[in-house]
């Protein structure tokens, strides 16, 4: 029979979208004033300025955030289980196995080095 503080079973992937901690994704945004004072510096540059290649550009700081946030879980999985709240995250848990992040975390910040084949390379001057 089941009590009353039993919790539902939770999907098989929450777990490793938690890790990844997109919740914090948030917190990301605050790389755009940088675009901004860059493209100040370089005001001819406002207009080549394309939205679909700055989401692209901050979709890519999100990924490289969540394999820095996957990697310090699998880093830190020992001493959290120690920890009282730490102890409930994925890892020091149980609910995932530590060797099955090890290569989704290199893929996901690899993930975000093609947008940097889309800004244009500066070009040299022959001297």
């Amino acid at each position: 029979m089941a009590t009353a503080t039993a919790r539902r079973a939770e999907p098989a992937w929450l777990p490793y979208v938690q890790i990844a901690r997109i919740s914090h994704w948030v917190k990301n945004v605050f790389v755009l004033p940088g675009l901004v004072v860059a493209l100040s510096l370089e005001r001819h540059q406002w207009s080549t300025l394309r939205p679909f290649i700055v989401a692209l550009g901050l979709l890519a700081v999100c990924l490289i955030a969540s394999s820095n946030y996957v990697l310090n879980e699998i880093l830190d999985a020992a001493s959290d289980k120690h920890h009282p709240v730490k102890a409930l995250r994925p890892i020091p848990s149980g609910r995932v196995d530590a060797p099955h992040l090890r290569p989704p975390g290199p893929r996901r910040a690899l993930a975000g080095r093609p947008t940097q084949l889309l800004r244009p390379l500066p070009s040299r001057q022959s001297s």
